[in-house]
């Protein structure tokens, strides 16, 4: 039998009190171990609430108030995103990203030399935004890494025989 559930939780911080809704499935685990305090098996049955929605999502982390917007509503719908869908949440940080490169005008495209233009990959793009302001490369990776979208970057390891 599947069983669900559905639930309100309110924000326990004071100045916030947002309720959010949440529904998800419900398992039950049965679990059996040796517990030396009492020299013996004990068994036990665990129930585990796996929420797959919440409205409004809260945030996985908090944004800036200084950026944009539009920008800032990629990521708010990742989080909504991330109960519901992983994988599409993931594409949401990389759409983010792209739009965060563009409003740092860090181009979409290059020339190679052969004279052809060539779509940047989203992690040249932010080796590209490092050298124009520094710092951010680790935390951008990370989020690549994330959302999938850094499968194409070359492996720097050293090979054993």
């Amino acid at each position: 039998m599947t069983e669900r559930f559905v639930c309100f939780l309110v924000c326990g911080n004071k100045v916030c009190g947002e309720v959010v809704a949440v529904c998800g499935r419900v398992t039950h685990e049965h679990h059996e171990q040796y517990e030396e305090d009492v020299g013996r098996m004990v068994s036990f049955d665990s129930t585990y609430y796996v929420p797959t929605q919440m409205y409004p999502a809260p945030p996985v982390f908090a944004l800036s108030t200084r950026l944009k917007k539009d920008l800032a509503a990629h990521v708010r719908k990742a989080f909504e995103l991330l109960w519901v869908d992983p994988a599409s949440c993931a594409n949401r940080i990389r759409v983010f990203l792209e739009f965060l490169m563009d409003y740092f005008e860090i181009p979409r495209s290059d020339i190679n030399a052969k004279g052809e233009e060539y779509d940047l990959k989203l992690y040249h793009r932010i080796e590209r935004l490092e050298a124009k302001k520094p710092g951010h490369k680790k935390t951008f990776n990370a989020l690549c890494a994330t959302s999938g979208t850094m499968q194409a970057i070359p492996a720097r390891r050293s090979l054993k025989h």
